[in-house]
């Protein structure tokens, strides 16, 4: 083992980390001469000043969350703000408090800048995150609010835009934290980004039907639905030929926030009306021939 270890290269000396060193071992020897009251004393308006700076941050933020807001700024861009608001000011907090203590600020510098390009190596996933955070408020690909498919794989309403991570929603009430990064480098689909959406119904009806009686019968129940838009141009259509059946299409356009209501609606009334008007809905099926 010792063999081993004489073999090992000195590490050098990190000259940030030296100033501090340096710094400490000043202050500890000052702090002999003085009294012990007078050390305690300053450990006591140290936190005294670490209480009024929290309180002072807070007043800052809230101030500026409000300006913001008044502002008409996105409220993902104000969240996103308000974190490195916060995360800044604290930093200036301690650096004020450390210099209480006679820590030079030069020395702290140098341990800042040193100890930054040990934890930018061991924390690239964050700060991956944190750019991915930047892009998503500077592209805007959705929005607090908005409801969103990732990857295919997670989808709901994005409720939180933080530094590193997004947070949706999901239909039956469960959280999903999604690192920024992933989101700026996947493909998503933001389903309310506008104002209406397109809805798609596909029905099977026997080859026995008369088609222009079904798309009566379609349309009667798109006039009927008042969230349809008046002027969307609802379209009925033959789509295509299958096994057991003849596959019918609608399209008409409805607001986003009505949409799954309005689609669930129509599918009802679709096949009530089909049923009373003996449009027969058939399954799959197989006619087998014996010889």
């Amino acid at each position: 083992m010792n063999i081993f270890l004489a073999q090992l290269p000195d590490m050098p000396d990190t000259p940030g980390a030296k100033e501090v060193t340096e710094s400490l071992s000043n202050i500890f020897k000052t702090n002999i001469k003085e009294s012990s009251v007078e050390f305690f004393m300053k450990i006591i308006y140290a936190a005294i000043f670490f209480i009024i700076g929290v309180y002072v941050i807070k007043f800052v933020r809230k101030a500026l969350v409000k300006y913001l807001d008044r502002s008409s700024l996105p409220i993902d861009n104000i969240t996103f703000i308000d974190s490195i608001v916060k995360i800044l000011l604290y930093g200036i907090l301690i650096f004020m408090i450390a210099g209480s203590f006679g820590i030079e600020a030069t020395s702290i510098l140098a341990i800042v800048g040193s100890a930054g390009l040990t934890l930018g190596l061991a924390f690239q996933g964050a700060l991956s995150n944190f750019a991915g955070g930047v892009l998503i408020l500077m592209t805007k690909p959705f929005a607090v609010g908005d409801y969103i498919v990732v990857d295919s794989k997670f989808e709901g309403t994005v409720t939180d835009i933080a530094i590193v991570h997004t947070r949706l929603r999901t239909v039956d009430n469960r959280i999903v934290v999604i690192p920024n990064g992933t989101l700026a480098n996947t493909t998503l689909i933001n389903t309310t980004a506008e104002n209406k959406r397109k809805i798609e119904i596909f029905i099977g009806v026997s080859y026995n039907s008369d088609i222009n009686k079904v798309r009566e019968i379609i349309l009667e129940q798109v006039k009927n639905e008042v969230n349809i838009e008046a002027d969307g141009d609802a379209l009925v259509f033959l789509d295509s030929f299958e096994d057991s059946s003849m596959r019918i299409g609608l399209r008409a356009y409805v607001a986003t926030d009505k949409f799954w209501e309005t689609k669930w609606r129509l599918n009802e009334k679709i096949k009530e009306a089909f049923d009373k008007n003996g449009i027969n809905i058939p399954f799959p099926q197989m006619d087998v021939h014996m010889v």
